[in-house]
């Protein structure tokens, strides 16, 4: 990916080509036009012409891959963000147009005020015919903005005045009259409209990833659940620790089936109320009144979800001799019906739950119980904190659940048990005889201790 200052160097060497090839052509000028000097000085002056006006070096992989300012020129109306960039807009801050691009019908209608150029559909009807100095567009075969990149011809072009029209300042045609150096105001405004996308785009879900609209990662989960398989659904209260790589005023969490009750996020030393944004399916937005900084937060959220019945992933009901249990199954991207989390499995870290469960019932998780109180006339169970986990590798289960002792297990005697659903304990007898020992054998095999 190029940055940005990759970009300006390669615009200053360009600029410096530019000179060069005008000086070699100025000396040009007035020779025999069959000397082979001149024609290979005329090529090169044509080329770096060409190069200067219309390359952009690849700078869309970060104008437009990396900012998405193409989105933000489209505008939401047109399947991107924001009002969008009319050509008034564009023109008014020292964007030209190639006046050799446009197609005499076009000029006229322009000429005569017949195109509204407070519309960002004309600003992409322009960008298609390469008619903007400065800007290339790059579009999908159903005409949608793809990518955008920018030329040196940005903030370096030649001008002349010829052309006139209503709503077009003086000057912002380009053509082949006297040479002027614009301002930076366009690329202040490129700068400006890929700043206003980030904000923009982050009030919007990901399509598919969270890493698309943010840099926000997981730490640590702390997560505790109130789980009656008698009921049809649950309440949660999670507290994730999370590092911010740069200031964010919306955090966008994967979550289904859930319903925010309160939500907040802590950084900086202050506590802040976030506002829970609908994101579909798959996700949910938690918007702040002001952006927090860059470093360590904590974002803590309570809320409640339900119980599948009749479907066999998430958190679900499943019901054996007229008992009932609550039970997981979170792989591929389930584990957001139980947390709002980064439910991907390249987030990997540390989890730490505690189940609230009714007296009568049991509760099973992916490490040992590290304690157990009463609550409210519930068991509290708290269990030892996993080792670095993805999302869909968490797992509990609630009921009577009963257990067989199957003894212990490799160099670090870890004591293993079979876990049944109630008066099924019998049916454990075999798994509990050689579990144990396979188990031991696969770390022999491998050479990792287990677990």
């Amino acid at each position: 990916m190029i940055s940005p200052i990759h970009r300006l160097f390669q615009m200053a060497l360009a600029v410096a080509c530019g000179a060069t090839l005008l000086s070699i052509g100025r000396h040009a000028f007035g020779q025999d036009t069959a000397d082979p000097v001149s024609q290979n000085a005329a090529g090169l002056l044509a080329a770096g012409r060409n190069t200067f006006r219309f390359d952009t070096f690849g700078d869309e992989q970060f104008w437009g891959d990396t900012l998405k300012l193409h989105q933000a020129i489209e505008g939401a109306a047109l399947g991107g963000v924001g009002p969008g960039v009319s050509p008034a807009t564009a023109l008014a801050v020292g964007l030209k147009v190639d006046a050799d691009a446009l197609p005499a019908s076009l000029v006229a209608q322009v000429q005569n005020g017949a195109i509204d150029l407070t519309q960002p559909a004309i600003t992409l009807a322009l960008l298609q015919l390469n008619a903007v100095v400065g800007v290339t567009g790059f579009f999908n075969p159903n005409g949608s903005l793809k990518s955008i990149g920018i030329q040196c011809a940005m903030c370096h072009s030649t001008v002349d005045r010829s052309f006139t029209a209503p709503g077009i300042p003086p000057g912002n045609i380009a053509g082949a009259g006297c040479a002027r150096i614009t301002p930076m105001a366009p690329l202040t405004l490129a700068l400006a409209l890929a700043c206003s996308f980030t904000a923009l785009a982050a009030d919007q879900p990901p399509k598919l990833r969270l890493v698309e609209v943010q840099n926000v990662a997981p730490e640590r989960y702390r997560a505790e659940l109130t789980l009656d398989p008698d009921k049809t659904g649950f309440s949660g209260d999670i507290r994730i620790q999370v590092k911010v790589s740069r200031p964010a005023q919306t955090i966008w969490l994967n979550a289904n089936r859930i319903a925010v009750q309160q939500a907040s996020v802590t950084a900086g030393g202050k506590t802040l109320t976030a506002k829970a944004l609908a994101g579909g399916d798959d996700f949910l937005g938690l918007q702040l009144p002001s952006a927090i900084p860059a470093g360590a937060a904590e974002i803590a959220i309570r809320y409640t979800g339900e119980v599948r019945h009749g479907d066999s992933s998430g958190v679900f009901h499943a019901e054996d001799g007229g008992v009932s249990y609550i039970l997981t199954q979170f792989e591929a991207t389930d584990a957001r019906d139980a947390f709002p989390c980064f439910d991907e499995p390249s987030y990997k870290v540390p989890w730490q739950l505690t189940l609230r469960i009714p007296p009568q019932d049991e509760a099973v998780s992916n490490t040992p119980a590290a304690s157990e109180t009463s609550e409210s006339g519930m068991r509290k169970i708290a269990f030892a904190e996993t080792k670095p986990l993805s999302s869909y590798l968490i797992a509990f289960a609630v009921g009577p659940l009963e257990f067989v002792d199957a003894g212990f297990a490799g160099k670090k005697h870890v004591p293993v048990r079979i876990v049944t659903p109630k008066g099924r304990a019998g049916e454990a007898k075999y798994a509990a005889e050689v579990t144990a020992t396979i188990l031991t054998r696969l770390e022999d095999y491998f050479g990792i201790p287990f677990p």
